[in-house]
């Protein structure tokens, strides 16, 4: 399912980027039939590929009712302070995607297992928040914890964070 191309810096080739539908030969077509054709066959290529993405690790006790999910750099901090908080008798599910895109079964499995789950992300407007909820996560399930002040989280603010938006809430 996956046309030919040439690749960008390839000797004698040439590769042009426009806003244009292409055909499976790499030639522009503004031809609705063609549109339908290459926008089933790129859906197809996401089904194909899906099972053979990087599923995401968890850590935690799974049968606490509370979850938490963050990507990247949070990861180590989620789990800093939900060591913290276990040495004070609270438990906590972690979940950490390695794949953001498409959105994977288990992380909404995950989601909706869970009677709250606090995603932590380094942004304005909760960006994973809203991805996930619009990949069928339960809307009421999900609580944001957002800095985007251009500083990483600390585990002694993580802890703060956890217990007002899910521990005491």
């Amino acid at each position: 399912g996956i046309s030919p191309m040439s690749f960008p810096g390839t000797r004698n080739a040439m590769n042009l980027v426009t806003g244009n539908e292409r055909d499976e030969w790499g030639r522009v077509s503004t031809e609705p039939v063609n549109r339908v054709r290459m926008m089933d066959k790129r859906s197809r290529k996401i089904e194909t590929i899906t099972p053979d993405l990087p599923k995401a690790v968890e850590w935690g006790d799974e049968r606490a009712r509370l979850g938490i999910i963050g990507v990247g750099v949070v990861g180590g901090v989620i789990e800093e302070a939900v060591e913290r908080l276990a040495r004070q008798g609270h438990s906590f599910h972690c979940h950490r995607p390695r794949t953001l895109w498409p959105v994977l079964p288990d992380t909404i499995e995950f989601i909706n297992a869970h009677e709250r789950v606090l995603v932590v992300e380094q942004s304005q407007s909760g960006q994973l928040a809203d991805l996930l909820r619009s990949a069928g996560a339960r809307h009421d399930h999900i609580v944001s914890i957002l800095r985007y002040d251009g500083l990483q989280f600390t585990a002694g603010e993580m802890v703060q964070r956890i217990m007002q938006e899910g521990v005491n809430a």
